[in-house]
């Protein structure tokens, strides 16, 4: 079988579309995926670990969040506890989880909040309240413009 020139030409032609096509969905993706540093609280036997996974303005907020303990039973309603407010104490939506169910000594999972962060947002702290009779944990970042 002879490769011949137009053969060679669409074989580069079809990869370099690919490859367009796949840089493109990578540069998007990595646009809404943050970068921010995870923050950790351990404190009467629950180590809290929360990373940022979106926060931008404009965008709803998401964070993925891990309790880990082995004397302590992880038996509360994650968005009951949960409180998401900016640099002026403005409250920025109702929390949802998605992950372990109450109980146990390992849970994990992604909380996320229902209104995307405004322009105005620079700063962001999450409070988780009452674990282990700790009143509250608060970690906060600054956020981004997107």
């Amino acid at each position: 079988m002879t490769v011949t020139s137009k053969t060679i030409a669409l074989t580069i032609l079809a990869g370099s579309i690919i490859f367009f096509l796949w840089a493109l969905t990578n540069t998007r993706q990595t646009k809404t995926v943050n970068t921010i540093p995870a923050q950790e609280s351990s404190e009467a036997n629950v180590s809290v670990t929360v990373t940022p996974r979106v926060l931008f303005t404009n965008e709803k907020p998401v964070f993925d969040i891990a309790f880990e303990t082995h004397s302590v039973d992880l038996a509360f309603d994650v968005t009951a506890i949960a409180i998401l407010k900016d640099q002026n104490g403005n409250d920025l939506g109702d929390p949802k989880w998605d992950g372990s169910p109450p109980g146990g000594h390992h849970r994990s999972g992604s909380l996320s909040f229902s209104k995307p962060l405004p322009q105005t947002t620079q700063q962001v702290l999450l409070t988780l309240k009452d674990i282990a009779g700790v009143v509250k944990r608060t970690f906060t970042w600054e956020v981004k413009a997107q």
